[in-house]
C-alpha cells in the first residue's frame, strides 16, 4: 500500500508581486513611449500617472494576499499591463483629436488614471468620472469628489 504525504501548496503572492512590478513598467513605459514619440518629451504628469496606477496595482495586490492568498497569480498583473496599455491609447488618441482641433468635444483631463477609477464605479458615477457632468443633473460640473459623492448617493437610492 502506498503512503500519501501531504504537499504543501505555496501561495504564489511573491510570484505575482514580481509581475506585478513587471506589468507596471509596461504600462508607464507605454505612457512615456507614447509621449515620446508624439511630443518628443516623456510627459509632464509621468510621475503622478505611474503613482496612481502603482497605488492601484499594489492596493490590489494586497487586498489579494489577504483576502484570497490561493488566487491565480497571472490574472492581476495581465489587468494592470492592459490597463496600462489601454490608459497609454486614449492618452495618444486624445492627443490626435487635439491635433485634428476637435479638443473641444474631449472632457477635461484631471486624472490620468481617471477611466481605471470610472471602471469600477456604477454607471451613473462613470459617466461622471470620464465625461465631468453629473448623470443625476448633466449642467453641473463634476470633481473627483462629487464623482464620489454621486457613488454614495448611487448607492444609496440605485443608479439614475
Amino acid at each position: 500500500m502506498a503512503t500519501v504525504t501531504p504537499h504543501r501548496v505555496r501561495a504564489g503572492r511573491g510570484i505575482e508581486l514580481a509581475l506585478l512590478l513587471l506589468a507596471l513598467v509596461i504600462g508607464v513605459g507605454a505612457y512615456a513611449l507614447v509621449g515620446l514619440n508624439t511630443r518628443g518629451k516623456v510627459p509632464a504628469d509621468i510621475l503622478g500617472y505611474g503613482l496612481g496606477i502603482a497605488v492601484l496595482g499594489l492596493g490590489l495586490h494586497v487586498v489579494l494576499r489577504l483576502r484570497a492568498p490561493y488566487a491565480d497569480p497571472v490574472i492581476l498583473p495581465t489587468v494592470v499591463a492592459l490597463n496600462g496599455i489601454g490608459l497609454a491609447m486614449i492618452y495618444r488618441l486624445d492627443i490626435a483629436e487635439a491635433a485634428r482641433g476637435h479638443s473641444e468635444s474631449l472632457p477635461p483631463v484631471s486624472l490620468p488614471g481617471r477611466h481605471s477609477v470610472a471602471s469600477s464605479l456604477p454607471p451613473c458615477c462613470s459617466r461622471c468620472a470620464t465625461t465631468g457632468r453629473c448623470a443625476a443633473t448633466p449642467i453641473r460640473r463634476c470633481s473627483s469628489v462629487s464623482a464620489w459623492s454621486c457613488y454614495r448617493s448611487c448607492r444609496a437610492s440605485g443608479p439614475s
